[in-house]
């Protein structure tokens, strides 16, 4: 064999390699790649036209039984039915599919929204009262709706009095962690109690602890530790007054006024279980004075403001930034001080606003007048350079992108 031919085989093996290595090597870095992303949606076969409608039409059932169970709990206890609204049935759908399609479970969206933002979003205005259940891991209504009447929060949204419509949502996903996943949204335009209004307008939206046991596993708790950026929005509704006077050691400073005393009552209660104290921060103050006037203007108790902002982007537009956490607490009724946060400290969810160890400041709002004679409140945050928030860890490159580093050295070796 020639040295031309012996070089012209040279080659053309070198090049079979090459091409060998080129389509071999992501399928090995593929194997050493990263290992703790979450598992995604499971591809489904495509179905006919007509498996399609009979599927919708069965989740259409599944969602009016839902409608049905609920409304037979409310008529157990001598309340009118709630009305199937298409807005709230898209702003739970949304829900369910948000948390089927990324895997997990909680109020807030994976986009950062809260439940007042998608009911808004889905075009329910006006909003004067509105909560949220969501379930993960029940496969038919029965048990969902079970679920939901043996937890009290949950309970106590769908037999509020205060409601008079209801959307439901429910996705499914193979892939996800509960597969099955459930979301009833409640919502008023206006004031439709058939008593007089008590301090407490609205209903506590549920957090996102798990609802007590079924056959069907249950979430755990959506994060016992520290808040998550967007934590979960505490109740829309004022804490009714509690008969139990605040201890003396919980008196206000003298001479102080409302907002004073109402940071110095809470500091008194983070103190007395050893927490540092909040400091009063002036952007935080500046959105929650806006927020009470606001409330006390328009006749309205929410935490979403007339203009639709959202407690997080009040502290923000009022300059706090970047903010990392954060919490409202909001009363209606209490004529002092140690009334607002005796019946703050006296609810669950807006007693650990209070005694959350990762807030560092504080910003406290009061208006008088109004429906209810007296507005409060109590914006809580923390900023973003805090050494509580843990940073964002950094992903490794994809397969392909680490072997193209090694194309350079391809090309030299083809020489």
């Amino acid at each position: 064999m020639s040295t031309s031919e012996k070089s012209s085989h040279w080659k053309a093996l070198r090049a079979t390699l090459t091409l060998l290595l080129f389509f071999t090597f992501p399928l090995l870095s593929a194997r050493a790649g990263v290992d703790n992303v979450l598992p995604g949606p499971v591809a489904k076969p495509r179905v006919p036209a007509a498996s399609q409608a009979q599927s919708l039409a069965r989740l259409d059932d599944m969602l009016q039984r839902v409608v049905d169970l609920t409304n037979q709990q409310r008529a157990q206890q001598g309340l009118p039915p709630l009305t199937l609204n298409s807005s709230l049935c898209s702003s739970a759908q949304t829900q369910s599919q948000d948390m089927a399609s990324h895997n997990f479970f909680s109020h807030t969206g994976s986009d950062g929204s809260d439940v007042g933002q998608r009911i808004a979003a889905a075009g329910y205005s006006p909003i004067w009262a509105y909560g949220e259940n969501i379930a993960a891991g029940q496969s038919t209504p029965e048990e969902v709706v079970a679920a939901w009447m043996n937890s009290p929060e949950h309970r106590a949204n769908i037999l509020s009095p205060y409601y008079t419509d209801i959307g439901v949502g429910y996705a499914y996903n193979d892939g996800s962690t509960y597969k099955s996943y459930w979301t009833e949204d409640f919502a008023s335009h206006g004031n439709v109690a058939p008593t007089p209004v008590p301090p407490t307008p609205t209903p506590i939206p549920p957090t996102a602890t798990p609802l007590p046991p079924t056959p069907t596993p249950i979430p755990p708790t959506a994060t016992p530790a520290p808040p998550t950026p967007t934590p979960i929005p505490p109740t829309a509704t004022p804490a009714p007054p509690t008969p139990t006077p605040i201890p003396p050691s919980a008196t206000p400073i003298a001479n102080a006024g409302p907002a004073q005393q109402v940071v110095d009552l809470t500091n008194q209660e983070r103190t007395r279980r050893g927490l540092a104290p909040l400091t009063v921060d002036p952007a935080l103050t500046h959105a929650a004075q806006g927020h009470s006037q606001d409330m006390e203007e328009h006749q309205f108790l929410s935490h979403t403001g007339s203009d639709g902002s959202s407690p997080a982007q009040r502290m923000m537009t009022a300059g706090y930034s970047p903010l990392a956490a954060w919490s409202e607490n909001i009363g209606a009724g209490q004529a002092t001080p140690a009334e607002v946060v005796a019946a703050w400290m006296n609810n669950a969810t807006l007693r650990a606003n209070i005694l959350n160890p990762d807030y560092q400041q504080i910003g406290v709002g009061y208006a008088e007048g109004g429906a209810y004679g007296h507005y409060w409140t109590e914006d809580l945050a923390t900023h973003i350079d805090s050494p509580s928030v843990t940073p964002t860890s950094v992903p490794r490159p994809p397969a392909w992108g680490r072997f193209w580093l090694f194309l350079p050295l391809l090309r030299l070796w083809m020489r």
